[in-house]
């Protein structure tokens, strides 16, 4: 039997969820909002799927790269999106 990552934590408080609600629409980069609640960023991202699956986040510029994608902040971890993040999740995980 594998576990996969159970090394991750995806319980989140109620202020944690604001928290992240309100940095996604402030449009931070999903690695900034990461460091921001202390969280390991596949942790964020899962979050950010629930999140946009249950409609609390709406699709945004730059999907989860946030508002600075396109100046130039980008690096091995920060790539230029290629999808908004309703469109990736449902064409590809209908």
């Amino acid at each position: 039997m594998y576990i996969a990552c159970e090394y991750l934590d995806f319980i989140w408080t109620d202020e944690e969820l604001q928290r992240f609600r309100q940095l996604w629409r402030d449009g931070l980069h999903l690695l900034d909002i990461a460091k921001e609640l202390k969280r390991h960023r596949n942790e964020v991202l899962i979050l950010a799927v629930d999140q946009a699956d249950r409609g609390y986040i709406k699709t945004r510029y730059g999907a989860i790269f946030g508002r600075d994608w396109k100046k130039g902040r980008r690096s091995d971890e920060r790539a230029r999106p290629r999808y908004r993040l309703r469109r990736y999740f449902e064409s590809e995980h209908a």
